[in-house]
């Protein structure tokens, strides 16, 4: 580090990170005599605080240039070219946000869309059950629940046979078991 980069930095401060940066150094060759796995951390952090160091000082040897340069006289073909590239970067900042924006909006949409389709078919689900639940009360549902479980009813109204109607209309018949068949062993 040159002396006029030395500069930058408040003299405690600099004492400080060289008095840490010492500490650092001697903690982890003692740690690499002592075989302690901590070494590896302890040279982590000071390559970590040097590197600080170092972006402060460039940071602050770069705004320093930038101040002497902007207190030049400017000439009206740089300030045309200047102001030119900053509108440019400018726009193009601004439809990036925008393409960004446009990609969350739509997302939230598709969430909310999706959102209202399964709450809408949880809502009509609901609804079907309490009807189905009204129908089927008491001493009715208890007879229709034991049939229910032993058949399948859409395989059996796949198969079932028409049955003529004197006044019209359609029946069918199909076998629907009452009672399960014994277990294969019991046979």
């Amino acid at each position: 580090m040159s002396e006029a980069e030395r500069q930058i930095l408040p003299p405690d401060l600099e004492a400080l990170i060289v008095d840490t940066l010492e500490k650092l150094d001697t903690a982890a060759i003692e740690a690499r005599l002592n075989e302690d796995p901590i070494r590896i951390h302890l040279l982590a952090l000071a390559g970590f605080l040097k590197a600080v160091r170092r972006l402060y000082v460039d940071g602050a040897v770069t705004l320093a240039s930038e101040i002497r340069e902007a207190r030049q006289p400017v000439q009206d073909e740089e300030l045309r070219r200047a102001v030119t590239r900053g509108i440019v970067n400018h726009a193009g900042a601004i439809v990036g946000t925008l393409r960004w924006w446009i990609c969350v909006v739509g997302a939230a949409l598709l969430f909310t869309a999706f959102l209202g389709g399964g709450v809408t078919a949880y809502v009509i689900g609901r609804f079907q059950v309490r009807a189905l639940n009204q129908a089927l009360t008491g001493q009715e549902a208890g007879n229709w629940l034991p049939l229910l479980r032993m058949n399948d009813l859409a395989a059996a109204l796949q198969n079932c046979q028409p049955v003529p109607q004197p006044h019209g209309g359609q029946a069918c018949a199909f076998t629907l078991w009452t009672q399960p068949p014994p277990p294969a062993a019991e046979r």
